[in-house]
Parts: C-alpha cells; structure tokens; sequence
C-alpha cells in the first residue's frame, strides 16, 4: 500500500488538476467535453480521498497518531527523504497565448521569471485539512495562476527549470493548496526554488470566441509543475470602444474587486489556520469529518466557479456579439467616410473649375473694360471728327452756293461750245472711217502674213517691218484720235457736272446724242483693239511653235510634284483633254515626225488666257489685290449710286493703271506661262537654247502687251453705265452658239451640249443694267477640232 504522504500528494494533483480544467482547456476540446472531464476528475479525487481516509484510520490503529505524525523535527526527519535536484525537461512545443479580443480590451499575458523563498521551521494545514508533507522527494513546485479578472485570458506555459532544495537542519511538513481553489500556497521556509526561464520563443496568438477560452497548457502527467507567473501586458487599446463596451469593462473591474476581496479573505483564514496548525495536528482524526466537508465546500467551489466561467463566457459572447455590431458600424463608418471624401474630392474638382471660370471671367472682364475704353476714345475721336466735318459741310455749302452761280453763268459757255463739240464730231468720224480703212488694210496684211508664216525668211521679214509700220501709223492715229477723245469727254464731263437741272431739252438731246456717240467710239475702238490683239496672239503663237527648241530629252516625271502642281496650274486653262495631248506631245522622241498645231494651240491659248488676265485685273502683275479690290467695288455698288461707283472705279483703275516697269513684269509673266507649256511637252525650261529663243521673242510678246495695256486702260477709264468687258470662256463650260464660236471648224459643224476645251481667241461683251450683249464672240475649241486633227 502507498504511503499516506504519496496519497495526500496524489490528492492535491487530482484537485490542482480539477481546477486547472475548471479555468482553462485546451484549444482543440470544446466546452461540454471540459465539464465531462471535471465531473471525471471529481470524483477521482473523491475515490482517493476516501482511499486515503482509510488508510489513516489503519495506520491510527495501528501505531497511534504520534507515529503517524510526529511533531518534532526528529520524528519528521525519519520521514522526509533526503534533498535532491530534479531537472525538468523543456518542452519543444511553442507556448500558446490566449487572448480575448486583445483589439477590443488591449492586453497579453507573457511569462515572467519567478523567485520563490519559503520560509523553513513552519507548517502549514490547508483548510481542508489536507496535509502536504516537505522533504527533498516530495517538495512540488507550486503552480501560480495568473488571471486577468477584467479580460478573462491568461497564459499558463511550463518552463524548464532547475530546482535546488536545501533541507533545513529541522524538515517540516509543508502542506500546498492549489492556488486555483483558494488563490495562495503555504510552503515550508528556507527551501529556496530558482526559475530559469529560457528565451522565450515566439507566442502563436489565438483570438478567443464568444463562449470559449484558449489557454496554452504544457502537460507533464509524471512530472512536477514548476512555478510560473505571468504579468498582463497590455497593449494599445482600439480607439473605436463604444459606451456599451466601456460598462462592461466596468462590471469586469467589479467583479475583480470582489474576487480580490475573498482572496484576501482566504489569506485571512490561512493566517489563522497556521495559528491553529498544531492543534489540528493533534486533532487529525478529528479533521477527517472536515476533509470530507472540505471536499465537498471544494466541489460547492469548483460549481461556484463552472458557473462563473459559463457567466464570463456568456459575457464574452454578449462581448463578442457587440463586438461585430462596432465592427459592422465602423465598417459603415469608413464606407460613408470613404464616399464623403470622394464627394469631397469632387467638390473640390468643381470647386477648382469654378475658380478656373472665375479666372477667365476676370481676365475676359478685363479685356472687355479695356476694349470699352479704346471704344470711348474712338467714340470721342468720331465726335471730333463729326465736329470737323459739320465746319467742312458748312464751308462747302457755301462753295456750292458759289459754285450754282458759277454754273449759271458758264450754262451760256456751254451753249457755244455745243456748236464746237459737233464740228469735232464730224472730224472724228471722218477719221473713224479713215481707222476703219486702215484696219481692213491691216486684217489683210494679216491675213497674208498667216498665209505666207512658211514663206522665205526675207518676206517674212520685210512683212514683218511693213507691219509695224503700219502699226506705227495706226498708233499715230490712234493718239490723235485718243487726244481728241479725251478732249471730247472732259468737256461732256464738265457739262454733266455743271447741270443743275433738266430744264433745256435741247441740251439733253444733245448731251444724250453726245453719250451715244461716244459709246460708239469706246466699241468700235475696243472691238478693233481685241481683233488685233487676237490676230498678234495668232501670229505670235504659229511663230513660237516653228521654232527648234532642241533635244526633249527631259521627259515629264508622273511622279514628281513640281511637275503635279504645274499640271494644276495649266489645267485652269488649257483643260484635261489639252494637257493631255501635251503630254503625248512630250512621249515623242527625236527622230520622229512633229506635228506643231497641238503647241500652237497651247500657245494660243495660254497668251489669251495672260492677256484677259492682264486686261480684267485691277492692279496688273499683283493679282493678290484683285479679289480685296472687286470685293471693295460690289460694296460701293451696293451702298452707293452707280454713277460714283463707276466714277471710284475708273479713278482706281486709273491710279493703278500699268507703267514701263510693269510692261516688262508683263511680259515675263507671259514667258514664264509659255516656258510651262514647253516643260508640259517634254522640254526643259533651263535649257540655254529655250531660254535664247524665249529672250528673241520678247519683241513678239512687247506687241501683245501693248495691246493688252491699251484695253486695259481703255475699258478700266470706261465711265458709262454699259461697261464693257472681255469674255473668256473657262475648260469645261458648255458650248453656246449665241456666245461663242468654234474656231478650226469646218462649216461650224460644232454642236450644243459639248464641252469646250478651251478659249484661243478673246471676245467682247457688253454689261448693262438689262443684261449682257455679246459683241465680238470668243472663239474656242472643242473635242471635235481634236479630233480631226487626230489629236
């Protein structure tokens, strides 16, 4: 049979493990298998209670009570066995800490290094009269419990130590109570234990649900428990506690102060209970009806503190559950917070714009203020200006006062010199029919020398000087017939201008006579001027085109864009089908026979094309004035009575008319025209021979200037209502009998509806306020000359 020491040690196991399955249980068990296990234990321990109980009773029978438990320290030393050192193994398994909701209550329990000194020469009962005797084999290291009654978690980790028990000259008997019953221990003195702790290894945290505890337990079953106390640590609180949280945090600190209360209570007892050990001692069968009222107040205990730990789960159920709504809440919280800073950042994004708009609108602001004062100063400057013209309306009217009895006296003036203007009337048409004789004299030298072009060079030439002979003369008699002209129309502009009113209709019928005349003049004038003109650009054409311009070695690049833009260029007035036949032109090599009529014609058409342009300009040789200056013109129109609109016009067209300088500009804006008619068929243009020809036919072109400078002035002075205008039909157009001819068709063959190709001779209109009257028609060419020249 076991001794009775051993019994009472195996006792205080069994009830040390009881209550350490009461406060804590392991992660993998839930919590009905922990409440099977204590009622397992319980009465485990109630067996060996009763075992032990016996075998008191027999050892009393048999030897007494001081044999059983001696008083002195001899009696004692025969029972303690001798002092030994026990070195407890560690443990490889990481320790494992529990805590409840450290986010919620902020804390951790870690193990600290504990130095226990017991006292020697006591002995201690516990109240329940359990006797836990000392010595080197039987001293156990008592077990410190830490609990954190506010959080509900703590860390119980066995260490490895190394214990060192020094007996005292006199051993006492020591008796040891699970502090996880009563919460103290009462050991023999001067037995000194020494904790080593280890560096302590990483703590794997477990979060603690609502109705269950995680603790970290090292299990040793035949091994000796060493001491181990643990200090809470708390940790940084979560800023997000709500009210509801805070009281039952509370309520956890009151019942803590509770459990201090009866702790100290405890202490009390067992104060007392040592004051009364001896007597106890003597009195030990005495004690035997207590143990058993002591097992039972320890099972009253252990229930007591079941349910406290289910109260204090269901606590940290409740916790738990508030736990979640905060949780849930600040989760709503952040998702609002989240969607207010996004609003925010859209307000400020529109506020930014907005700022941005306020900007511009200051700036806009600030440029209507300054716009606003140049208007006041332009405003101001007109009023100064409106002062100055009601000074100068009131000098002129004076003047003009002046001026009606001027006229009065000049109207007796103008009755005498009415007789003069129809003597020089009758001169002028006296030498209109002698222009008229010379023209036909002219169109018939012409004609002969179109007809003769292949003659000898020697009748060319003498052809040629008789020509401008003739052209000197004619253009004797044409300054003295433009001399007299311009006689005539001052004077019919002098009377005009002096008329106040329409009293004498003698006069008007004059004036009107007078009008007529001299619009029969400007025709007759101007469709003699455009025949020869013609017949120059003819002749000047078939005299180019017999020319030898050499080698064409220098073929058109389809690809090359200098050549493309040319193309464009040419096509405004040569058309497709021409440039096209120009091109074949070019396909022809040397060697080959060359037929002339397709350059003659490009020519033809190109310096009727320079001249119209020369002719209708406004400023000649600076065309990027012509569409601001018609422009200008229309408006006048629109806005003014048709006599000053005419009168602006004839004095701008004057003060912009052509001078020496510009005839040459002239000029070499018609080679330059001709040079790309020859790239266009094959030749090059910086070849020297082209350029010697093109320089020994500047007098040819000198003529064709002439004339075109002499219509120009002529029709740009033109005063009257019924202007008169060049006519020149652009590619494309469809043919029109009634204003315009087929030239090099035989029998006018030519049908409506067709296309023209392109214009070779100018034409003649006249513009009036009922329409247009064509006066000499524009000859053109049409796909059917082409074709019978097989072009």
């Amino acid at each position: 049979m076991a001794s009775p020491f051993s019994m009472l040690g195996m006792l205080s196991k069994a009830r040390r493990a009881a209550s350490k399955r009461i406060s804590s249980t392991d992660d993998n068990n839930s919590d009905s298998r922990s409440i099977a296990s204590v009622s397992k234990e319980d009465k485990k321990a109630k067996k060996q209670s009763s075992k032990i109980l016996r075998a008191l009773e027999e050892k009393s029978k048999e030897g007494g009570k001081d044999t059983l438990f001696p008083t002195t320290s001899s009696g004692l030393t025969t029972v303690v066995p001798e002092a030994t050192t026990t070195s407890q193994p560690f443990s490889g398994k990481p320790a494992r800490t529990a805590s409840v909701g450290t986010d919620e209550l902020g804390f951790s329990v870690v193990p600290q290094q504990a130095t226990t000194t017991i006292p020697s020469e006591s002995t201690s009962v516990d109240p329940f009269n359990t006797i836990t005797p000392s010595g080197p084999n039987s001293v156990e290291p008592s077990r410190t419990a830490s609990v954190g009654t506010e959080e509900l978690s703590f860390s119980v980790i066995p260490q490895p130590t190394t214990r060192t028990t020094t007996p005292s000259e006199s051993p006492a008997r020591t008796a040891s109570v699970g502090t996880e019953e009563l919460g103290f221990c009462v050991v023999p003195q001067q037995i000194t234990t020494t904790t080593i702790t280890p560096p302590i290894e990483p703590t794997r945290p477990s979060s603690v649900k609502t109705d269950q505890s995680d603790f970290s337990i090292g299990k040793a079953q035949d091994q000796e428990w060493t001491a181990v106390s643990g200090d809470v640590e708390p940790s940084n609180a979560s800023q997000l506690l709500r009210p509801t949280l805070a009281a039952e945090i509370q309520d956890l600190t009151r019942e803590k102060d509770d459990l201090a209360m009866r702790l100290k209570a405890a202490e009390e007892a067992a104060a007392k209970s040592r004051a009364e050990s001896e007597e106890r001692i003597q009195h030990l069968l005495d004690g035997n009806a207590e143990l058993n009222e002591g097992n039972a107040s320890l099972l009253k205990e252990a229930d007591r503190l079941l349910d406290e730990s289910k109260e204090a789960r269901e606590r940290a159920r409740v916790l738990e559950e508030d736990k979640e709504t905060l949780v849930a809440e600040l989760r709503s919280l952040k998702a609002r917070h989240d969607l207010l800073t996004q609003e925010k950042a859209k307000q400020d994004e529109e506020l930014r714009l907005v700022q941005e708009e306020t900007e511009d609108l200051a700036a806009e602001l600030r440029a209507l203020r300054a716009e606003k004062e140049e208007l006041r100063d332009e405003v101001e400057a007109e009023k100064q200006t409106r002062v100055a013209l009601e000074e100068e309306k009131a000098g002129l009217a004076t003047e003009i006062r002046e001026l009606q009895a001027e006229i009065d006296t000049r109207d007796e003036e103008l009755e005498t010199k009415s007789s003069r203007v129809s003597d020089l009337e009758w001169d002028s048409a006296d030498m209109k029919e002698q222009m008229a004789q010379l023209r036909e004299d002219l169109l018939r030298t012409s004609r002969r020398l179109v007809e003769a072009r292949n003659g000898e060079a020697e009748k060319t030439t003498e052809l040629t000087n008789q020509m401008r002979r003739l052209h000197d003369r004619f253009g004797s008699t044409e300054r003295q017939n433009r001399m007299l002209k311009d006689q005539l129309q001052s004077h019919l502009d002098e009377l005009q201008s002096r008329r106040a009113d329409d009293r004498q209709p003698s006069s008007y019928a004059v004036n009107s006579a007078t009008r007529l005349k001299h619009t029969s003049v400007v025709t007759d004038d101007a469709v003699r001027i455009v025949a020869l003109l013609n017949s120059e650009i003819f002749q000047a054409a078939a005299c180019l085109s017999d020319k030898d311009f050499g080698d064409r070695s220098a073929t058109v690049e389809g690809h090359n864009l200098e050549v493309e833009a040319l193309r464009v260029k040419v096509k405004e007035y040569l058309g497709d089908d021409m440039v096209t036949v120009l091109e074949s032109v070019s396909s022809h090599r040397d060697g080959q026979e060359f037929d002339p009529w397709p350059l003659q014609i490009a020519f033809q058409v190109c310096l009727a094309y320079c001249c119209n342009r020369i002719i209708t300009s406004w400023y000649p040789c600076h065309w990027e004035y012509d569409a601001f200056l018609e422009t200008l013109y229309s408006r006048i129109q629109g806005v003014e009575e048709p006599k000053a609109a005419e009168r602006w016009r004839a004095i701008t067209r004057a003060r912009l008319g052509p001078s020496d300088n510009r005839k040459t500009q002239m000029i070499e804006f018609m080679c330059s025209s001709l040079l790309n008619i020859l790239v266009l068929s094959g030749w090059s243009k910086d070849c020297p021979l082209t350029r010697s020809i093109m320089e020994s036919f500047e007098d040819k072109l000198s003529i064709v200037a002439t004339l075109a400078i002499r219509l120009h002035v002529m029709l740009g002075e033109d005063r009257s209502p019924e202007r008169l205008e060049t006519l020149f039909i652009p590619p494309g157009t469809d043919f029109d009998d009634e204003f315009m001819d087929n030239d090099y068709a035989e029998g006018n063959e030519s049908d409506d509806g067709d296309e023209v190709v392109c214009t070779s001779d100018i034409g003649l209109r006249r513009v009036t306020r009922d329409g247009i009257n064509v006066i000499v028609k524009p000859k053109v060419i049409v796909p059917a000359v082409l074709e019978q020249m097989g072009l």
